[in-house]
């Protein structure tokens, strides 16, 4: 409608009558609404249509335009015509129907000119390097690190100690390995193999204790008496205050019948046994059978306060008791060791006592 009005006021301009111009609307007004001759119809429609076509190039032209505010680089898109909505843009004109009207060419766009270089892109502005390049700079690298000359290592001959005391190690190890084998061979009953394993203990390592006194065992029970005697002997060369030894050796040569040299060497290792029980009723059983009754009553009196249900010991002070006229005391001391319980024949024997002493 705008357009139409556009029209009637140039017409009005033309014409310059306003009556004209007035009763020409209402033509045109007319012609709206109601059916319209054909021919009128079709020249309408052509000059609609260039209306619109130099609308359309106007506003390409605009939009083409350079403009301040665009940043460089960007690349304009094409603008395509539009048709407008309720009007056709290319209505069909025949030969017939009315005369043919003058194309209209849009306004061809001006290029805006490339005012901004293009900027290299990283790609290529930072050269690639080809494999061969990089397989060269690696060997490159490689030559340059065999080429390093070696910095010396000073060596500390602080070392020495370290390994020699690892080699004590290995030695006690390698001797503990023998003692345990030897006493899976014990168990087995095979003795004779037993002892060249504990000999070769002892020689690597004369240091492993139990190893010689297991094998100051296996002598005895083998009746190898003097093998055993000065097996420990060398222990207790070694280690003086070890009670182990002083009780075996005393046991050696008690068998060896040898009974005051067992009571000397039970006497030298006192400091070391301390309160030990066995150590003390061993040594009073042994002064004992010297009748040596006083001392042997004090150590057993020592060792039965360690422990006071020790039926055989309480026979052994009872004895001793018996043997210096204390009955009293001595009847006390058979009355409670059978009551505690006693094998069968020093039971017996203790029942005999009691009997002579009137109780």
């Amino acid at each position: 409608m705008s357009l139409i009005n556009q029209m009637l006021k140039d017409i009005d301009q033309r014409q310059g009558s306003t009556n004209a111009s007035a009763d020409l609307q209402g033509q045109v007004r007319g012609v709206i609404h109601r059916s319209a001759s054909p021919a009128f119809m079709h020249w309408m429609g052509g000059a609609l249509a260039v209306t619109v076509l130099v609308a359309a190039s106007l506003s390409y032209y605009r939009s083409v335009s350079p403009r301040a505010s665009l940043p460089p680089m960007v690349q304009i898109p094409s603008v395509q015509t539009l048709p407008s909505p309720g009007l056709s843009t290319s209505p069909v004109v025949t030969a017939d129907q009315a005369p043919a009207q003058p194309k209209v060419q849009p306004p061809q766009p001006t290029p805006m000119p490339e005012t901004t270089a293009k900027l290299p892109t990283l790609a290529s502005t930072t050269p690639q390097a080809s494999p061969s390049d990089r397989a060269k700079k690696a060997q490159e690298l490689v030559v340059k690190t065999e080429a390093a000359p070696s910095v010396p290592v000073a060596v500390s001959s602080k070392a020495e100690p370290s390994s020699s005391v690892s080699r004590v190690v290995s030695v006690e190890q390698r001797s503990a390995n023998w003692y345990r084998e030897s006493l899976t061979l014990i168990r087995q009953g095979r003795n004779t193999e037993a002892q060249g394993l504990l000999r070769k203990a002892i020689q690597e390592y004369p240091a492993n204790h139990d190893a010689r006194q297991l094998l100051a065992r296996v002598l005895v029970d083998a009746s190898q008496l003097a093998e055993a005697k000065s097996l420990l002997l060398q222990g207790l060369t070694l280690t003086p205050d070890r009670t182990e030894f002083s009780m075996a050796l005393s046991h050696v040569l008690v068998q060896s019948n040898e009974l005051e040299s067992a009571i000397d060497t039970l006497q030298k290792g006192l400091p070391s046994a301390g309160n030990n029980a066995d150590y003390h009723a061993f040594l009073a059983a042994l002064l004992q059978r010297q009748g040596r009754h006083e001392e042997a009553t004090q150590h057993y009196l020592t060792a039965l306060r360690q422990a006071p249900d020790a039926s055989n010991w309480l026979v052994g002070l009872a004895i001793s008791l018996q043997a210096q006229n204390m009955n009293v005391g001595a009847a006390e001391a058979y009355q409670r060791a059978i009551d505690l319980g006693l094998p069968a024949s020093l039971s017996q024997f203790a029942q005999d006592r009691l009997r002579q002493l009137g109780r």
